[in-house]
């Protein structure tokens, strides 16, 4: 069935990858971006599809509850809302800044309560209503030098699982994507870092080279197109019963076994030797 979906943080990566794929599936596709002005790429991958990009910082009321009303005007219905949005800035949790550390949770934790909240009324009167929360293995097992971005994703987790136990009886499925190594502004060298990167001393600077070298290796080096990402996403929304968590692509696979059988005695080694890695060298 023809579905009614709003997107947020389409302007590039993961949110225009799944506004494209659902776009092509045949669905009826409403994609924010915090700045409208930076469409052009999403206007150019969707010609001929039924995508409208619209004005959307999901941490703004005014645009949150504007758009609510205009989707529902033209449609009368919304049955899928996939919370994409979301920032990381990289740094070490003695170094990041209090505003950068707000201004994560104010998008990725209070800006998509507030934005699912809007809309779980209409999705309440929908057929089968989704609310799809783009997460991350990150927000299970932390890595050191992303802590303001694990530490939203943990908190994101919590909310989501809450609200598929609260949402269940309204015929309501929540679902957590837990992305893996992806090309996206997240990484490589679009990724933003703290201001203050490397003020703390000298073996915090040893400490970043360290991590950068490893992650470069293992998230960078194996990340892929979030097209991908964007075709399961697809499928996930023909899903009858769909599970609570969905861990895809590179670099989930080893993850996802450590937090099922390994204890956090191992992981802490894992990460003391790569961030002291220079030291036995």
């Amino acid at each position: 069935m023809k579905k009614v979906i709003l997107i947020t943080g389409c302007r590039a990566g993961i949110g225009l990858a799944t506004a494209v794929a659902t776009g092509k599936a045949g669905h009826i596709v409403y994609a924010g971006l915090r700045d409208i002005s930076t469409a052009e790429a999403l206007k150019n991958a969707s010609q001929g599809l039924c995508i409208y990009p619209l004005q959307l910082d999901i941490t703004v009321a005014a645009q949150r509850n504007l758009v609510i009303e205009h989707i529902l005007s033209q449609h009368g219905r919304l049955d899928v809302l996939i919370n994409n949005a979301g920032i990381g800035i990289g740094g070490f949790l003695q170094e990041i800044e209090e505003d950068e550390l707000r201004k994560v949770f104010e998008v990725g934790v209070f800006g998509t309560w507030a934005l699912t909240k809007a809309c779980l009324p209409a999705l309440q009167k929908a057929p089968r209503g989704i609310v799809m929360m783009m997460s991350s293995l990150s927000g299970q097992m932390a890595i050191p030098g992303i802590g303001s971005y694990c530490s939203a994703k943990f908190a994101l987790e919590g909310m989501s699982e809450t609200w598929r136990h609260e949402l269940k009886s309204f015929g309501i499925d929540v679902i957590l994507i837990q992305p893996g190594a992806y090309q996206t502004d997240l990484i490589g060298e679009n990724r933003q870092v703290t201001r203050s990167a490397g003020s703390k001393g000298a073996q915090y600077q040893e400490m970043a080279q360290n991590l950068s070298k490893w992650y470069d290796k293992v998230v960078v080096g194996r990340a892929i197109d979030p097209s991908h990402l964007a075709q399961q996403i697809v499928r996930l929304l023909d899903q009858q019963k769909p599970l609570l968590r969905y861990p895809i692509g590179p670099s989930t696979g080893w993850r996802r076994l450590v937090l099922r059988i390994l204890p956090f005695g191992f992981v802490e080694r894992y990460f003391q030797r790569i961030i002291n890695s220079s030291k036995r060298q």
